[in-house]
């Protein structure tokens, strides 16, 4: 090592020093720490993200589901449901637990699923035809429907019907298909919602809807009440 003048240390002799860093090593070190805590938050919350996907979700509420036939080969003629509505022909079709459908036409080509239960009938079609907001079309009609769909409860009593049905729509003229949705109890009928698919009927169901309108209850004879044309 050279030294200068009085034994001092030459300046440009020796270039190590033990003071401290250059500033541009500090910037260096604070950049690697920096880089060095965003990469294990990140790793951290990817972690989460895993563990958070694995935790097991409810299943989606699987329907009990009852399908009766409509086709002509699984109805029959009902005279005494004729003389008691005055329509052009009615039909008793297969049904659900101790429920009676029955199929009806009128003069002008119009057709609707009439529920019976004991010596309650009651006409869901009625909406259809009459209620601004689930008159969707002209001339509703259940024909191309092959059947009905029945949501059965745990004791295999029918707690709701889809019942397909298809017009003309009043915006385009177009053919359209909506399904009805009809809740059912021991003594009511009630209209809960129209969809545009059996899948959403199906989902509005599992969503336990509220059912605004209850269909009117006609009484019907002794004689039908006794009477199943299936």
């Amino acid at each position: 090592m050279g030294k200068g003048i009085n034994g001092l240390r030459d300046p440009g002799g020796d270039r190590c020093s033990n003071g401290p860093p250059p500033p541009y090593q500090e910037t260096i070190m604070k950049l690697l720490t920096i880089l060095i805590i965003t990469f294990l938050m990140a790793a951290s919350s990817f972690a989460a993200d895993i563990a958070s996907s694995k935790i097991s979700k409810p299943a989606p509420t699987r329907l009990n589901i009852k399908f009766t036939s409509l086709s002509d080969d699984h109805c029959k003629k009902s005279q005494e449901l004729i003389d008691i509505t005055g329509e052009e022909y009615a039909a008793e079709c297969a049904a659900a637990g101790k429920w009676r459908l029955f199929k009806i036409y009128d003069s002008e080509g119009r057709s609707w699923i009439d529920i019976s239960k004991d010596r309650s009938l009651w006409s869901p079609m009625d909406i259809i035809s009459y209620d601004p907001q689930y008159n969707f079309g002209y001339f509703p009609t259940v024909d191309g429907f092959q059947n009905v769909e029945w949501i059965l409860n745990d004791q295999s009593t029918p707690n709701w019907v889809i019942i397909g049905v298809a017009g003309q729509n009043r915006r385009d003229n177009l053919p359209a298909t909506r399904y009805l949705i009809v809740k059912l109890t021991e003594t009511t009928v009630k209209i809960c919602g129209l969809t545009d698919s059996i899948k959403q009927a199906e989902e509005f169901i599992t969503s336990t809807p509220a059912c605004s309108i209850t269909v009117n209850t006609t009484k019907i004879p002794e004689i039908l009440k006794n009477k199943s044309g299936r």
